[in-house]
């Protein structure tokens, strides 16, 4: 895919972005080339990764407190210099979230926190 018209969401996407709406984005992996292209022709159109740009991979479950978890999910997963990339797009946003799903650690969840930190000032500069 080359171009953003071409994916099958740019008509919504680009609604959004005539409406001044957030696009929130559950996405990973080989479908981050969609976002690039989105995030590069809709530069003013601020765009949400969630859970630091981690698409599950793995089996999941629910653990006892009813929650999603991917224990065997690999961190920091192996999209993360493309996600890190994103940053040069100033509306390009990643959510710092669901760490409990993919920890093999109790609170606090400590898993994440390197590839976390080394992102945050990447993605958010003014943070």
């Amino acid at each position: 895919m080359s171009r953003a018209e071409q994916l099958r969401c740019f008509d919504v996407v680009q609604c959004a972005a005539e409406l001044r709406l957030n696009v929130n984005v559950f996405t990973g992996g080989e479908q981050l080339r969609g976002v690039e292209l989105l995030a590069a022709a809709f530069p003013a159109l601020p765009i949400s990764l969630d859970h630091l740009g981690v698409l599950p991979t793995t089996r999941c479950f629910v653990d006892s407190w009813g929650r999603p978890r991917q224990e065997d999910e690999p961190i920091p997963p192996e999209a993360y210099a493309r996600i890190l990339a994103l940053s040069r797009h100033p509306r390009v946003y990643v959510k710092v979230s669901g760490e409990y799903a993919v920890s093999r650690m109790p609170w606090p969840l400590r898993r994440r926190a390197p590839h976390g930190r080394r992102g945050v000032p990447r993605v958010w500069p003014r943070a």
